[in-house]
């Protein structure tokens, strides 16, 4: 009897999980603690066979990473082709016999592979080759969450916790989350939360990060409430000095909405807009001290390149993807709108306007996609104002 598509990729994974548990990573844990000890007089020789069985286990996902590709016809871009090894020919013999499964079968399994080429990477200390693997796989994948918690796991060995936070919640927030995310995410907050807070006039880009994670790990793990609303103070206080200053890159803006959107997310229940939900006060407590924390994020985001504008244009530009994004959020939660805390930033609005008035497209520019982009996004601006003239007009009687 077949199984359904979705049991059988079950099935597959509990397959897999029990291979690389058995086959590999139980070794390989014992063969670490062995090499760690430093009381034991085989030291040496155990990290020697450590170093071997890391080269058999990369060797063996390698080369079954190459059979499936070339049995079922497997393009992957990261992968160096049997031509390029030496090997004359691709062609398998007998392959009439094998019925090619679905392309999301072979992906899942081709992306299991890459994962556990990371992980292989990732104990052999090489970082580099281990992040190439977990991008690779979540790009194959996109809507499963463990390649998504192995960077995760590889940014905080860095040190690197904005990114490791970033990679948690990408890994709950797909259509497969990674059941672990989950966990370590509660870890990396409670952590955070533990950690001392130090007293400083200004914040250099380290100290927002920890203060950052910090209000996160209060909204998350609902402690210490009280402590909401001076630290989203102190946060938008700093986030506008640092911007100014340019002291953040593109990237850990991005890793800085899309935490406040996942957060918010997990607040707020937005797969029926007609539903009414009841929420307790805590959770309204949270709910209110986020959004009034991304909304202003977002309109410093928008009023800094306006007051940059003497700067070439790359610098008025690294805050842009952080407003695309965030403005793709409010675009699909129209209800937002209602909120109180949005309706006291209707000052955000005129700055979006002139941010979107400066980019002066080309002609044809408007043909392309991006240009298309450009329009829909000014549309949807014009939305908004209109929508908060109408709401102003409503207040108070008068046309605005």
């Amino acid at each position: 009897q077949c199984l359904p598509s979705e049991s059988l990729l079950y099935q597959i994974e509990l397959h897999f999980v029990f291979s690389w548990n058995h086959a590999f990573k139980n070794q390989i844990t014992t063969l670490q603690g062995q090499a760690k000890n430093r009381a034991n007089p085989n030291r040496s020789e155990v990290q020697a066979n450590l170093s071997l069985f890391l080269e058999a286990a990369s060797g063996f996902y390698t080369q079954l990473l190459q059979e499936l590709c070339t049995v079922f016809n497997v393009d992957l871009p990261c992968r160096v082709k049997s031509s390029q090894l030496g090997i004359i020919s691709n062609k398998q013999t007998h392959t009439s016999a094998i019925v090619k499964p679905q392309s999301s079968s072979c992906s899942y399994i081709c992306q299991h592979c890459l994962v556990h080429l990371g992980d292989i990477a990732r104990y052999r200390n090489q970082t580099s080759q281990a992040e190439s693997y977990y991008r690779h796989a979540a790009q194959l994948v996109p809507s499963n969450g463990q390649p998504y918690n192995q960077l995760a796991i590889l940014a905080s060995s860095k040190g690197d916790h904005l990114t490791t936070i970033f990679y948690y919640c990408r890994s709950i927030a797909v259509k497969f989350p990674f059941p672990a995310a989950s966990t370590n995410l509660q870890k990396a907050l409670s952590k955070a939360l533990e950690s001392r807070d130090e007293v400083k006039t200004k914040w250099g880009v380290s100290d927002f990060i920890k203060a950052f994670i910090k209000f996160h790990g209060h909204v998350y793990l609902s402690k210490s409430l009280e402590k909401l609303s001076p630290l989203r103070e102190k946060l938008e206080e700093q986030f506008k000095r640092l911007l100014f200053q340019k002291a953040f890159n593109s990237q850990q803006l991005v890793h800085v909405t899309v935490i406040n959107l996942f957060q918010l997310h997990h607040l707020r229940d937005f797969s029926n807009e007609t539903e009414q939900h009841s929420y307790s006060q805590d959770e309204q407590l949270c709910w209110t001290q986020l959004l009034a924390l991304f909304m202003s994020f977002l309109g410093i985001l928008c009023k800094c390149p306006l007051q940059n504008k003497s700067q070439e244009e790359s610098y008025n530009a690294y805050p842009l993807p952080a407003v695309k994004v965030s403005m793709d959020w409010l675009r699909l939660r129209p209800r937002v709108f209602q909120e109180a805390v949005v309706d006291e930033r209707q000052y955000i609005w005129p700055w979006l306007i002139s941010l979107l008035n400066s980019f002066h497209p080309h002609e044809e520019d408007l043909s392309s996609t991006n240009g298309k982009g450009y329009l829909n996004l000014m549309l949807l601006t014009l939305f908004y104002i209109t929508n908060a003239r109408l709401k102003a007009r409503e207040k108070t009687g008068f046309c605005c």
